[in-house]
């Protein structure tokens, strides 16, 4: 009898465990660029709902790629990336960037993307992944003595 109740309490335990990570981990998200509406909308669905972001064609400026060094890189010459696609909105003095994509990812695809809305945006000269990553950013200002000490 104790083998029998143990087995299936390693059974719900596994059931709850897998639907946790379920949980955490999908995601689908939706963009649509309506020129008709003017409107972009962005819509992620996870499994605990949904959450839609509309924004106004005429605010998106570009569509961009944000970088973030990935840790093990430590080779300043060569770093490697992982990539997330967004869009870059508002006037000079009050940019904002809005992610397109769930999360980085290590595909360059998102280079791909982002010129193919810059061109139907009737932008092709924007700058792509232009600048340095946080990651490059920190570095130096860890170099300069402002960031926090370790």
């Amino acid at each position: 009898m104790t083998g029998f109740t143990a087995g299936w309490g390693v059974a719900v335990g596994v059931v709850f465990i897998g639907g946790g990570i379920l949980w955490l981990v999908y995601h689908k998200t939706e963009v649509v660029f309506d020129r008709a509406s003017n409107l972009l909308t962005l819509r992620k669905t996870m499994l605990h709902g949904t959450r839609e972001e509309t924004v106004a064609l005429e605010t998106v400026k570009q569509a961009d790629v944000d970088l973030k060094r990935n840790k093990r890189s430590n080779n300043r010459l060569h770093a490697s990336y992982t990539y997330r696609l967004c869009v870059v909105t508002g006037a000079a003095q009050n940019r904002h960037r809005v992610p397109l994509s769930h999360g980085y990812t290590t595909s360059k695809r998102h280079l791909v993307t982002a010129q193919k809305i810059n061109d139907w945006l009737g932008v092709p000269d924007a700058p792509i992944a232009i600048g340095p990553s946080m990651a490059d950013v920190a570095e130096v200002i860890k170099t300069l003595g402002f960031g926090k000490a370790s």
